[in-house]
């Protein structure tokens, strides 16, 4: 899988940052003002979002590393 470097940084950047950094404040305020929201099942979710993106990366970090992925 071929990811230019601005995709792969958008990625990490989601990965990285946005997706934990907003289910904090999402689980924070869902106490504080005593939603009732399904903490658990958007836990899951972001969870495995973040997983699934944690794997696309390390794939195209692995061929690129290989010499098998060029910005042409």
């Amino acid at each position: 899988m071929k990811l230019s470097n601005k995709v792969y940084d958008v990625i990490k950047w989601f990965a990285t940052i946005f997706l934990p950094a907003g289910l904090t404040l999402l689980t924070a305020l869902n106490a504080a003002w005593g939603w009732a929201l399904p903490m658990e099942s958007i836990s899951a979710t972001v969870a495995a979002v973040i997983a699934f993106m944690g794997a696309v990366m390390s794939f195209s970090t692995s061929l690129y590393n290989r010499g098998g992925c060029h910005d042409d």
